[in-house]
């Protein structure tokens, strides 16, 4: 999961470390230390906009959910993975730019994830996630946006685990789902019967 992180997401991943970079750096001149403030400020707004919103909403918009819920890793499991991974990755570059900033970017992630679920697509999910988050930014405490943070990140899940409990209304050879056949699953079976058309051509 790691390695799949890195492959869909090191762009921003590469990008979000060098304002990092640039944020700790000690510069002489002072316009540079003014964007090294404006950075330290914004950086959870960088992890809501850029980190959270288009985890899931990107998958839903280009339809690759398919694909990465149709393997042996069920979506609940998928997200809670690359959820962790960057979760540690911003959180650790949080701590280097301003550690009293960690929680304003546990929130924002939560926030971005979870109107990427809501919205499902990219460019308004980013939208929406930049409005509410500021809106909370200006409004709350560090403490108060972990807690909040993580209140939205179980709604998420729960959300999503609902998602894919959604039972479809048959497999691709026309019989029936049987209880509890989860929307990943039944792609897994529509591959399986689509595979066995092939071979008995």
């Amino acid at each position: 999961m790691i390695w799949l992180t890195w492959r869909q997401h090191r762009a921003v991943l590469v990008t979000t470390a060098v304002l990092a970079a640039v944020a700790v750096v000690p510069w002489a001149s002072g316009w540079l230390d003014l964007i090294q403030e404006v950075i330290r400020w914004a950086f959870a707004g960088v992890v809501a906009v850029f980190w959270g919103a288009p985890l899931l909403a990107r998958e839903f918009e280009e339809r690759t959910y398919f694909l990465a819920w149709g393997q042996d890793v069920s979506p609940l499991s998928w997200f809670l993975g690359k959820s962790l991974v960057l979760c540690g990755a911003f959180s650790l570059l949080t701590l280097l730019i301003e550690p009293g900033q960690v929680g304003y970017s546990l929130l924002g992630f939560a926030v971005g994830v979870l109107s990427g679920l809501i919205v499902r697509r990219t460019v308004a999910a980013m939208a929406a996630t930049a409005l509410v988050f500021v809106a909370l930014r200006i409004n709350l405490g560090p403490v108060a946006s972990a807690v909040l943070g993580a209140a939205l990140f179980v709604v998420t899940v729960t959300m999503l685990r609902h998602v894919a409990r959604t039972r479809p209304r048959g497999t691709a050879d026309g019989t029936p789902a049987p209880a509890g056949f989860g929307w990943w699953t039944r792609f897994r079976a529509t591959r399986r019967v689509r595979l066995s058309w092939f071979r008995d051509a």
